[in-house]
This record gives C-alpha cells, sequence and structure tokens, in this order.
C-alpha cells in the first residue's frame, strides 16, 4: 500500500487535537495533515512508537512531508530494539544527543553482529538510560562459541558501565535500569559455563538490575560502587561467585537504598555459612544484615534462605513473600528472630507451609507467635504442602490455601 501526503487524512475532534473517535465526529471534522501542527505529528510518532516498537519503522513510509518532521525528533529514536549494526547506526544519527534505551535479543550464531553492535555503542555509553538483553540458545553452541559469548557478554558489562573515576554528574543521561537474561534451548540443561562469570555494570545512577540464568562475580571495586544506587533488584536463578571470606555474601549490605528485592533460584545464602553462625539463634551484631529502605522482598526455591532471613534486619519491610524451607517452620528460635525483626508487615505470603508430620503443630505455633506480633498485618496467605489444618473459624480455606484480610 503506497500512502502519501494528499491521501493521509486524520480526524480531529474540535476539543482536542489528538482525539480519534470516528464513532463522534462528521467528516466536517477532519483536516489534512498539511493543516495539522507540525510540533503534534512527531507526538503521534512517539505515542504510537510506544504501543507497538515495529509502528516507529513506519516513519519512512508515510510521506516525505511527515518524514521530514519526525525524523528530525529525536525523541523517535530513542530506543533501539534490534541489535542490527545498520539500524543501529541509522539510530544514533537520527538522535546524536538524546538518552538512548536498548531492549535488543542475540542468538548463538549472532556473535558478529552484536559484536559491531557493541562498537557501534561503545561511545554513547554515558547517555544509556535503560537496557534490556537477552541471550537465546547459547547452550547449543560448541564449546569454542561458548566461551566466545562468555567474552562477549563481559564485553556487554564494560560498554554498559560509566568508569568509576567518571564524575556522574558531568554526564547528562544516567544508567537507570539494567536487565540481562539467558534463554537456554533446553530450560533444564544450563550450566554455569554457558554464560560465564557476568560483572554488574559499574555505575553510580544504576536504580533497577534484573538478572536471570546468570552467574555474577563480584570484585571489591563493584560492591562498593553499588552502594550509590540500586532500589530494585530481582534474580531469577543467579549463583554468586564472592571473591574474599570477608564479604560474606552480604553485598546487599553495600545496598542500604535498596526497596525491592525478588530473589528466585538464587544460591547466595551458603556461601561462607560457618561464620555467620546458627540460623536457629540469634546472630552477633556484626553479622546483622540491615536493609533500612527495604519495603518488599521476595524469596522463592532459594536454598538455605532461612539462613539469610535468620540475620535479615528490616525494620520498613510491608510486604513478604517466601516459600519456606521445610526444615525451618519447626525450629522455634527462627520465628522468634522473624518476630523481632519484621514488625511492620501489612502483608505476609507464604508457601510450602508444613501441614502434616512431627512438626506440623510446632510450626504452626510458632507460626502464631509471629503473627500476634504482627499489628499492622492487613493480608496473610498460607499455602500448605500438603492439605489445609484445621483453622479457627472465621478464616477462609479452600484447597489448601489460607487467606486472611
Amino acid at each position: 500500500m503506497q500512502l502519501s501526503s494528499s491521501t493521509i487524512q486524520l480526524l480531529i475532534a474540535s476539543t482536542d487535537v489528538l482525539a480519534f473517535d470516528p464513532s463522534e465526529h462528521e467528516l466536517a471534522s477532519r483536516k489534512h495533515i498539511n493543516d495539522i501542527p507540525s510540533e503534534i505529528l512527531p507526538q503521534i510518532f512517539y505515542h504510537g512508537k510506544h504501543a507497538d516498537y515495529r509502528f516507529a519503522l513506519l516513519v519512512s513510509w508515510v510521506s516525505r512531508y511527515w518524514r521530514k518532521l519526525a525524523v528530525s525528533a529525536h525523541s523517535l529514536w530513542d530506543t533501539i530494539y534490534l541489535f542490527n549494526s545498520d539500524m543501529v547506526s541509522e539510530y544514533l544519527e537520527r538522535n546524536p544527543e538524546g538518552p538512548i534505551n536498548i531492549i535488543a535479543g542475540s542468538r548463538g550464531q549472532e556473535l558478529v553482529a552484536a559484536l559491531s553492535c557493541l562498537d557501534l555503542l561503545r561511545s554513547h555509553r554515558h547517555r544509556f538510560q535503560g537496557v534490556s538483553l537477552a541471550f537465546f540458545d547459547i547452550d547449543a553452541c560448541g564449546s569454542d562459541r561458548r566461551m566466545e559469548w562468555r567474552s562477549l557478554i563481559f564485553y556487554y558489562f564494560d560498554v554498559f558501565s560509566v568508569p568509576l573515576d567518571e564524575n556522574p554528574l558531568n554526564t547528562r543521561y544516567h544508567l537507570r535500569t539494567f536487565s540481562i537474561q539467558s534463554r537456554p534451548k533446553e530450560p533444564k540443561g544450563i550450566t554455569l559455563d554457558v554464560v560465564g562469570n557476568i560483572i554488574f555494570p559499574l555505575t553510580y545512577t544504576l536504580r533497577t538490575v534484573h538478572l536471570r540464568e546468570m552467574a555474577v562475580h563480584l570484585t571489591d571495586m563493584q560492591i562498593a560502587a553499588l552502594r550509590y544506587a540500586i532500589k530494585s533488584l530481582s534474580m531469577t536463578r543467579v549463583f554468586f561467585f564472592a571473591v574474599r571470606p570477608t564479604i560474606r555474601g552480604w553485598f546487599f549490605q553495600r545496598m542500604p537504598q535498596l526497596e525491592h528485592l525478588s530473589l528466585i533460584s538464587v544460591d547466595i545464602f551458603t556461601y561462607n555459612l560457618t561464620q555467620l553462625g546458627n540460623h536457629n539463634t540469634s546472630p552477633s551484631p556484626q553479622d546483622i544484615l540491615i536493609l533500612e529502605h527495604l519495603c518488599s522482598l521476595r524469596v522463592l526455591r532459594s536454598p538455605k534462605a532461612n539462613r539469610f532471613l535468620s540475620h535479615l534486619c528490616a525494620p520498613k519491610l510491608r510486604h513478604f513473600e517466601w516459600e519456606v524451607d521445610f526444615p525451618t517452620p519447626g525450629v522455634p528460635g527462627f520465628w522468634h528472630i522473624c518476630a523481632s525483626r519484621l514488625q511492620a508487615l501489612t502483608s505476609l505470603h507464604l508457601m510450602g507451609f508444613p501441614s502434616e508430620g512431627e512438626g506440623a503443630n510446632t510450626a504452626l505455633s510458632n507460626l502464631t507467635f509471629w503473627l500476634e506480633s504482627l499489628r499492622y498485618l492487613e493480608s496473610l496467605v498460607l499455602i500448605f504442602d500438603r492439605f489445609c489444618i484445621s483453622v479457627d473459624e472465621g478464616v477462609g480455606s479452600e484447597n489448601g490455601v489460607v487467606h486472611i484480610l
């Protein structure tokens, strides 16, 4: 279909130049595209682009007049959706100074293309605001190619990092959101050497981080940089390597501004446990992890999470979602620790809570002790591991799920 400025018409409301409702407007309200204020045309594309990223490419198909206006609008070229060197070059040419967002993926056989795009982006890293990367089918490559991908992913982090010796106040735009994930061809077949030891991007301004299917290596310099920024951290199937025993795996302690934390199948709690003491007794003051601003915590399918929780002090925590470790509920000391430190909860979701066996009654008694200490609790969801044990009257129960609202 060929479009031209003489045939394209927009339906314009008398009170709102962007309104479009054929059921309420007559033919007389239609305006020719040339009669629409020029500053509005790029905005039409801008909003349409957020509804469908392919809409952004239509800017070159509509008309010469519209294209001339749209090309001059940097806001239309702020998000790169494909790691294609020609497209990246075009976007950088159209948006030479504004902020850049990247939402792209690379497959195992696209190594060369990904490298060429990174070379183009490297000199513009001070303009990155949001980066979302996905790697597909890397595990299907040969061992040599997997090693090349490991080097490439290190390069990714280097490209999207701002040197620590660079004053962040000197740059106009800063990286706020970073998401990286590996999507193996066989969901259950991924191994740590597929992706390699990933390092965090070095930037003082990072606010949101999402990691999936990763092995992460932390250095002292990176841990020191983390304290400046992160407010939201989400990790799924992530394995951590800490560089020195003195770190004790508590890199969260370097994030005093952390507000939201989600950990799904994350093996971070087993590191150096001998130094952390018994999780059933109160840890020493120097071992307590204090996150003053944490308000939302989600811990699912993460081994030894109880050790992490027994050392956590989050006075402002409001929402807590936890897939309970089976041996833990029967230990009174653990629940007393929770009751003493997590007192501001308004929402509590517990999954896998024991409903039968030797420790079931003790577990319920310990849970009751904790609930009695929660003065601000508004919502409670319990999902039992087998069947629903008896509950008091007035508490709804269905299919092993208890809701108390």
